[in-house]
């Protein structure tokens, strides 16, 4: 997947299909993270939510760990007010950093297929602290025909522009569930359609 040819377009075009819904789901725990925590960032493209997470709680720090070099540009672009925030382009399989009070994933999971979420929850687990949290938003599965319609435009549009290899979305709560952890809160959005989740890592 090659996102770094929609950068310049992915906040507008994510504002015409969705309106404000997404950034208000993605924004709607982080009054939860605690005042200092240690921050994993995964994906968070432009940046908008680091933006107000950093607003919010202005002595966090942050590993902000986004594949796309244009994507991390424009989020450094917004974030030069602020200290500590580390901006690493590179996969987050590859990534070495550990020991996090709280992980944030945004519209991650829906790029991957069954087989490579099973790989990836765990491995993400690892890098979080006993007791930590972590904040995960994203589209759900549904099974109101309009939302699905909307899912198969989407998967089809990045299918075509940034080399998308999914066409369907992923039920990850049965994985989380299964990986140690608890759910805790969770905001729903257009019905069900989006929500964001805050877990617990148990052990």
């Amino acid at each position: 997947m090659q996102f770094n040819f929609i950068a310049k377009y992915y906040l507008t075009l994510s504002k015409l299909v969705h309106g404000a819904t997404l950034e208000r789901a993605k924004t709607s725990l982080f009054c939860k993270i605690p005042t200092h925590a240690n921050v994993l960032f995964i994906g968070g493209g432009t940046g908008t939510s680091l933006k107000t997470l950093v607003l919010l709680k202005p002595n966090v720090q942050v590993d902000y760990v986004e594949v796309s070099e244009q994507m991390s540009m424009r989020a450094r672009a917004q974030m030069n007010f602020a200290d500590g925030i580390n901006f690493i382009n590179l996969p987050i399989e590859e990534f070495k950093g550990e020991k996090y009070d709280v992980i944030i994933t945004e519209f991650f999971f829906d790029l991957f297929t069954k087989e490579k979420i099973k790989q990836l929850i765990p491995h993400i687990m690892l890098k979080l602290n006993v007791g930590g949290c972590w904040i995960d938003t994203d589209f759900r599965p549904t099974t109101k025909l309009a939302q699905r319609m909307l899912l198969k435009i989407m998967y089809l549009f990045f299918n075509l522009t940034v080399g998308l290899k999914t066409l369907s979305l992923v039920d990850v709560q049965k994985l989380y569930l299964t990986n140690s952890f608890t759910l805790t809160i969770e905001k729903k959005y257009k019905k069900g359609f989006v929500t964001s989740r805050l877990l617990t890592r148990k052990a």
